[in-house]
């Protein structure tokens, strides 16, 4: 099954991984999601979380270059496969990264950023 949004964020923890698997679950099976991610929380899985598609990547917020091209590399292949509409993304890396995967599509994909300030 593909999915029409890419969210892409470092981690699912704190603020914008709450706001993501928030957004991500009420909007269900109407705008289905993959969340790509560097880290989760499984102490912190409440309900629904096993309907979630979550795939891992090596997304850290500070500066780890091969680790930095091995999730680029990831992203494009997400992108590739899922050919999403739109690649959301929350934080600065996953900003660069996902905008960079967007790009470097076929498909080109729109790109949207979000900030929690």
């Amino acid at each position: 099954m593909t999915a029409p949004v890419l969210r892409v964020v470092t981690q699912l923890t704190g603020g914008p991984g709450r706001h993501v698997l928030g957004v991500t679950r009420a909007l269900g099976t109407e705008w289905p999601a993959l969340v790509a991610t560097g880290r989760t929380q499984s102490t912190d899985e409440g309900p629904g979380e096993a309907e979630l598609r979550v795939e891992r990547l090596p997304l850290e917020s500070g500066l780890v270059p091969m680790r930095d091209i091995r999730a680029l590399r990831g992203l494009e292949r997400l992108v590739a496969s899922e050919g999403p509409w739109l690649v959301e993304t929350h934080g600065f890396k996953p900003g660069v990264l996902g905008r960079q995967a967007a790009f470097r599509s076929r498909t080109r994909p729109m790109t949207l950023s979000v900030s929690m300030a």
